[in-house]
């Protein structure tokens, strides 16, 4: 499961829970919004970056019983109360990068899965940890939807419809009437407001969204 460094995510959603996320999951933990077969829209992982490298060069993710799980259900789950075989050994492996204990957060709204794992090294998480854990993974989800969209100026809308016409940035200045650089900086402006990795992935959201 990949992994980032701990700074903030440029989701402010997101950025608010980081601080308990970090104190209850020090071994790391992953957020995935919003998961289609093109992938979630967000997405911010803190698990060691030796076990990103080794999970996805072993192609973990078609035997994980934790992520099969959380495809397959929805709920709140300790790692341990998860009976699904574990072929791979993918739980024992993890075990080396200190993700000894964990829980699992599995949500599905307007036909979309999201997810939040999350891990520690020294012992089980407790009752009012999970109810905590629950209730900030709510929330969290609760504020990106209520921020969808995120008050794009009509100037951004513009600009994302150039991308979506499939204009380079070169064009797309010519027609706006404004330079290259105006035209990059608005690009970035969207796609810290929609919480994107990068412009295509802002433009696929917009779409998603039906914002254009």
């Amino acid at each position: 499961m990949p992994s980032s460094s701990r700074e903030i995510s440029g989701i402010p959603a997101l950025d608010a829970a980081l601080p308990a996320l970090r104190l209850l999951g020090p071994s790391g933990f992953i957020v995935a919004h919003n998961i289609t077969f093109r992938g979630p829209e967000y997405y911010h992982s803190e698990y060691p970056k030796a076990w990103q490298h080794e999970y996805e060069s072993k192609s973990y993710a078609y035997f994980d019983p934790v992520l099969l799980w959380n495809i397959m259900n929805t709920g709140d789950r300790r790692w341990s109360d998860v009976k699904l075989p574990d072929l791979r050994g993918v739980m024992k492996a993890a075990r080396a990068y200190g993700l000894n204990y964990g829980a699992s957060f599995a949500r599905s709204r307007r036909g979309k899965k999201s997810i939040l794992t999350i891990a520690r090294a020294d012992r089980e998480f407790t009752d009012e940890e999970m109810a905590f854990l629950s209730a900030t993974f709510e929330q969290m989800m609760d504020r990106l939807e209520t921020d969808e969209g995120a008050g794009l100026t009509p100037a951004e809308l513009d600009t994302l419809r150039c991308l979506r016409d499939g204009m380079t940035y070169n064009e797309a200045a010519d027609l706006l009437g404004i330079s290259v650089p105006a035209v990059k900086a608005r690009v970035e402006k969207i796609r810290a407001k929609l919480g994107a990795r990068n412009a295509m992935q802002a433009l696929a959201i917009a779409l998603q969204r039906k914002l254009i």
